[in-house]
């Protein structure tokens, strides 16, 4: 999308011309994201990362331990990279909608018009191809891990700790098809993408300060995450509550 979206709009002279200066900010008051909101993130980052359920799956696939570590580290280093794509595709879009005189209703909406006036019939296959297997193998992942890490923590420790091997496979597709489906049911209930990643971000927080305590602090145990949890929760919906109604 970048470079014929560059082309159509006649380069980045003309995006500099019609669009606001405070686009080209590293962060703003605009955006609804300030430098404090960015720095919070950072540190949601390094701490909810631990308790994402795919982590332990990823760094094991390594020879060795040391290959896992350096494998997710820049790994982790090079999408950060990616995201300077995101955002000059966000300027692309913002000066062709500029260009052509269009009204987007929902800002969400920005990349289907984008895919709409550049690419044509073939290239937008490939792009939604593209888009589908980079979810698909993010997905996967999250399907098989979720689905253990629930039968093998919950059902099999407090539902039926006699559960045979094929008991527990089947199980372990159950849920993990179940737990999709309630992922889909969140995907489809939010109406704006950075709220949704804004929530998701700060749970995984709550459960990575858990899992960092643990490591940290030999006192830790599980009654003191579970609490540590819930309080994290209630705060966190009270807080919310009182500001934003």
């Amino acid at each position: 999308l970048i470079p014929l979206g560059l082309r159509e709009i006649g380069g980045f002279g003309y995006m500099k011309t019609v669009l606001p200066d405070h686009f080209f900010d590293l962060f703003n008051s605009a955006s609804g994201i300030d430098g404090f909101t960015i720095a919070m993130l950072a540190v949601n980052g390094i701490v909810g990362i631990t308790a994402q359920p795919h982590m332990i799956s990823m760094c094991a696939t390594g020879n060795t331990e040391r290959a896992g570590r350096i494998g997710q580290t820049f790994g982790s280093m090079v999408k950060r990279l990616v995201t300077i794509g995101w955002a000059l595709t966000g300027l692309v879009v913002a000066a062709l909608v500029v260009k052509n005189g269009a009204a987007l209703p929902d800002p969400e909406m920005a990349f289907g018009y984008a895919c709409s006036q550049l690419l044509v019939p073939g290239l937008v296959g490939l792009m939604l191809s593209a888009i589908v297997a980079a979810n698909m193998s993010a997905c996967s992942n999250f399907m098989v891990n979720t689905g253990a890490l629930f039968t093998r923590n919950f059902y099999k420790k407090y539902l039926n700790p006699d559960a045979t091997d094929r008991t527990i496979l089947w199980m372990g597709r159950y849920s993990g098809l179940a737990l999709s489906v309630l992922a889909v049911l969140f995907a489809l209930s939010i109406k704006n993408v950075l709220n949704g990643f804004l929530f998701t971000e700060t749970l995984a927080a709550f459960m990575g300060i858990i899992f960092l305590g643990g490591i940290i602090w030999k006192r830790a145990n599980r009654y003191g995450a579970a609490a540590a949890v819930t309080v994290a929760l209630s705060v966190y919906y009270i807080v919310n509550f009182l500001t934003a109604g």
